[in-house]
């Protein structure tokens, strides 16, 4: 006899053998024993949940022979049972959409539903992948779907129901499969290990579980391809080996080399990991759960993991004690990051060390924005600026403590502070995309606060460090005295305090004429734009 996989050989074989979907297995005993069984249901949720099983346990349940009427609790020994478990029962046709998705497909199990069942009380359709289907197969299944013969019942399966039509949708009674608990996936593994008569170590089974992501099939298939691998007695290092996963020390010596800012050692382990032909993905990915499992360990203390052994989890524990939460999520997210990059970086290498080293570094401290009333803390020390960048300051006294510099007097010198700035050719894009954009408008001690009407110019001063400490040398190079700044965005209509009009202008220009009142004003924005325009045109030419 042909060798059956584990997956097949343990399908679940009643509503109670199902694992982790108690939400659909009582709704639809519930429905069974009430005689409201519906004639479409729609099973959607990732793959190796249980869908199709489910559909089969399902028809067992409505064509049971050991008993009278649709049971909850089918027999799994009657010929009904046995021929629909066994996949040759003739009234339940199980149908893959993927490869029968045409319109001719649709218009033969049309014709075919009209029949009555030959064995059961039921035909059961189980069509799988059923998203697959082509727009025109889905048009030509609404009538059949929403008003079947008494004796069809449709279970339509997929992993994708977002790509369904609502008019489908609204013709099913649909259940979400969830992903299954990593317990629940070990408990059946023990279970199918104690069925085999295998020795397995908890640590493996773990390990094949997390691999599994939520589906117990492919669970089962890796237990199987480790069974085919090491024999009747399985290890977790059997199962490294198979999957090309990292073990717990490896992970342990490389957290703690980034907790002990050892780049040299880090390094030397990295190239180690490569000599060794480790997958980068895999160990960026089992990093990943690892310092989740030290965050986890920092809340509620490393007895919560309880897939460690006291040993792994005595060593976490020392480790999460070392480091602090915020540190561990900022470290999650650079992993994160890095596992996004290495699907299309074949720089694998160059990523793991960049992102181990930001793991190192310190994390700067995002900019604490205080309001202009509150901003009475000394200075910060500026970025050094070379003195070639600044241009020479005007001979004026310098401000003391008995001649203070007061709000008006910079009012009065911000058009001046303007033009200073625009005689280096360094200080050009600050000058014109942020302190032209501003006006002063309060001043506290050596605090000076400005405000604008141009969120993008307070992002720039707030985001970049460089650019508020270069303004903020500009300033105290220019007024003689230590300042700060504070940028604070108002609406265009709230008229904030204009600066001092600029110097009039020479003598030697004539006064403009005064606009007559019956004079329309002059369109200068339209002006300006015919000029820019005319002046493309005459380029294009």
């Amino acid at each position: 006899m042909a060798y059956e996989s584990l997956y097949r050989k343990y399908r679940s074989k009643d509503f109670g053998d199902l694992v982790g979907q108690r939400h659909v297995t009582q709704t639809l005993m519930n429905a069974i024993a009430g005689g409201r069984v519906a004639h479409a249901y729609l099973f959607c949720g990732p793959r190796g949940t249980g869908k199709t099983s489910t559909a089969r346990v399902l028809a067992k349940a409505l064509n049971c022979q050991a008993a009278s009427s649709p049971t909850s609790d089918p027999c799994d020994a009657c010929p009904a049972c046995l021929s629909i478990r066994a996949g040759t029962a003739m009234d339940v046709i199980e149908i893959d959409a993927a490869s029968n998705r045409n319109i001719d497909d649709i218009r033969q199990l049309r014709e075919q539903v009209g029949y009555p069942p030959v064995e059961l009380r039921y035909k059961f359709y189980i069509v799988d992948e059923v998203h697959q289907l082509t727009r025109d197969s889905f048009n030509a299944f609404l009538k059949t779907l929403e008003e079947p013969p008494g004796h069809v019942i449709f279970v339509l399966c997929t992993t994708d129901p977002h790509q369904l039509p609502a008019t489908i949708l609204s013709r099913c009674q649909r259940f979400d499969f969830h992903r299954i608990t990593l317990e629940d996936i070990v408990e059946r593994l023990r279970w199918v290990v104690g069925q085999e008569g295998w020795t397995v170590e908890d640590e493996a089974l773990y390990l094949v579980a997390r691999t599994a992501n939520g589906g117990l099939r492919d669970a089962l298939s890796l237990l199987d391809q480790a069974a085919s691998y090491a024999g009747t007695s399985i290890t977790a290092g059997h199962v490294r080996e198979i999957l090309g996963g990292i073990d717990f020390a490896l992970l342990s010596d490389f957290t703690e080399k980034i907790l002990r800012k050892d780049a040299n050692g880090l390094f030397l382990l990295i190239e180690q990991i490569m000599a060794d032909g480790k997958d980068v993905p895999q160990l960026v990915a089992e990093l990943i759960h690892y310092w989740r499992n030290l965050l986890r360990a920092t809340i509620g203390g490393a007895e919560t993991l309880v897939e460690l052994n006291p040993e792994q989890r005595k060593a976490l524990g020392a480790q999460a004690r070392a480091t602090t939460q915020p540190a561990i999520m900022r470290a999650v997210t650079l992993l994160c990051e890095a596992e996004n990059e290495l699907r299309w970086n074949s720089q694998q290498r160059l990523v793991l060390e960049l992102t181990s080293l930001r793991m190192m570094a310190e994390e700067v401290p995002a900019p604490v924005i205080v309001p202009a009333a509150a901003a009475v803390a000394a200075p910060a020390a500026p970025v050094p600026v070379p003195a070639a960048e600044l241009p020479p300051t005007p001979a004026v006294e310098a401000p003391s403590a008995a001649n203070p510099l007061t709000l008006p007097q910079v009012k009065r010198s911000w058009p001046a502070f303007i033009e200073w700035m625009g005689k280096s050719p360094n200080l050009e894009r600050l000058r014109t995309l942020i302190v032209e954009k501003c006006i002063p408008m309060g001043m506290l001690d050596s605090a000076l606060t400005l405000s604008t009407a141009s969120g993008f110019a307070r992002s720039m001063f707030y985001d970049r460090p460089k650019v508020k400490s270069t303004l903020e040398l500009c300033l105290s190079t220019y007024f003689k005295t230590p300042l700060t700044a504070a940028i604070q965005v108002v609406e265009e209509s709230e008229e904030p305090p204009a600066a001092a009009p600029a110097a009039p202008p020479p003598a030697t220009d004539p006064a403009p004429a005064a606009v007559p009142a019956d004079e329309p004003a002059r369109d200068i924005v339209g002006e300006r734009m015919r000029e820019v325009f005319a002046g493309s045109e005459e380029m294009t030419e």
